[in-house]
């Protein structure tokens, strides 16, 4: 496959300021990134969308259409409004819970063809945390980063590999968008979110509990709570 950075693996430096997180692990690096037609076949087969609760999928900063770029690659909609875009600044924080465990091998991240230099210009993404927000999200030490490329053939979404160790037995997924490929104050743009793998089984159902209703304490920008996909028609 040519060397245009398309389906390469993207790595940071060791880490990130503060947050402790790194591309690099003990267990080993992260595959090496799939050709042409492995990614191709990726998206045909391996595609974790009907696994994806979409009803509790939840974003900080986005202006409340996140479940909407999680739908399969080919039902994307691109040339419309942003459908996942940063409101306050750069950040976006995007909670992406599982209805079965699943073992992720690749993430795909799609921003707005037009306008490149909205695209996220890096990912950090947690395992299993239900903690994460803006207030820790410096602070903690994230599961694998990758800095994240352009678009360069729009037809075939641009996959990262994931440490397969650390992608085990997934219920939730937090992904963090730091900044953009502009490096200004502009807002982040998404168009596509993907997740690849296989599942795995079954989580326990939840234990009912009735919690009492009041704000929680975060800062200015708002929590948005995405609703069911079917209220976009999906």
């Amino acid at each position: 496959m040519a060397d245009d950075g398309h389906f390469h693996q993207h790595h940071g430096a060791e880490g990130h300021s503060g947050c402790g997180c790194s591309t690099h692990g003990t267990d080993g690096h992260a595959p090496p990134p799939p050709t042409e037609e492995e990614a191709r076949s990726l998206l045909q087969q391996s595609n974790l969308y009907p696994y994806i609760d979409l009803s509790r999928v939840t974003a900080l900063n986005d202006g409340g259409a996140a479940s909407r770029a999680l739908v399969p690659y080919h039902q994307r909609r691109p040339g419309e409004t942003y459908l996942c875009r940063s409101v306050a600044d750069q950040q976006l924080i995007i909670v992406v819970p599982f209805s079965v465990t699943v073992k992720i091998t690749h993430i795909g991240v799609t921003g707005p063809a037009a306008e490149e230099a909205r695209w996220p210009a890096t990912m950090r993404a947690y395992v299993n945390r239900d903690d994460v927000d803006f207030a820790t999200v410096e602070q903690m030490a994230c599961t694998q980063s990758w800095e994240l490329a352009g678009p360069h053939r729009p037809e075939v979404e641009p996959l990262y590999a994931t440490r397969p160790a650390k992608f085990q037995n997934v219920q939730r997924v937090t992904l963090f968008f730091p900044g953009n490929l502009s490096g200004d104050d502009g807002s982040t743009a998404i168009e596509h979110i993907g997740f690849y793998g296989k599942a795995t089984g079954y989580r326990r159902a939840p234990v009912a509990a009735v919690y009492e209703a009041r704000p929680l304490a975060t800062d200015s920008r708002s929590r948005v709570e995405v609703n069911h996909a079917s209220q976009y028609g999906l």
